[in-house]
């Protein structure tokens, strides 16, 4: 199963306010609408004690990602780095990816923008595999999908900025 959600966001994760720019350097949390977690809200990513990222419903282990800009010819694509490391592909595990990786194993990763400003959802594209981020029954995080639909649905993310250019007014209270 695929993380999907309705092509607007949630009634409590509003859309980004007027201005809200995603970019090089733009600190941001990612929330995830599962079939396993029955589509709640509050599906943020964080990380198991493996290293894996999940979608979790504890919304104090979600983890705030910077972006980096992997280069000017890749618009919107980039590597996301956390305090403790860069978030990559596991080696041999289905695709899995993982959080605290060295730089060296940093996944690339373009952002479709396309229906942020309206919605503040993106689609993720692992470019390093050509393929859709998504999650797995068990809430993992998977690079696996071929098109950014499963199961006739979109793979959403929401994105929520947390510095940077528009995060003053990011998320309701008592989701960070």
């Amino acid at each position: 199963m695929g993380c999907s959600a309705s092509a607007e966001a949630a009634p409590d994760l509003p859309p980004p306010p007027p201005g809200t720019n995603v970019g090089d350097g733009t600190k941001v949390l990612l929330a995830c609408m599962t079939h396993h977690w029955r589509r709640r809200r509050d599906n943020w990513l964080g990380f198991d004690e493996d290293n894996f990222m999940r979608a979790m419903k504890i919304r104090e282990r979600a983890v705030a990602f910077t972006l980096h800009a992997v280069n000017a010819r890749q618009q919107h694509t980039y590597a996301l780095e956390s305090e403790g490391g860069w978030l990559g592909r596991a080696q041999g595990v289905y695709d899995k990816m993982m959080a605290n990786q060295p730089r060296e194993r940093a996944a690339r990763v373009r952002f479709d923008l396309s229906r942020f400003r309206q919605t503040g959802r993106v689609t993720l594209l692992c470019v390093d595999n050509n393929r859709y981020i998504s999650h797995r029954n068990n809430g993992w995080m998977v690079a696996d999908y071929g098109n950014a639909e499963t199961a006739g649905k979109r793979i959403d993310y929401y994105v929520a900025v947390v510095s940077g250019r528009g995060a003053a007014r990011l998320v309701p209270p008592g989701h960070v």
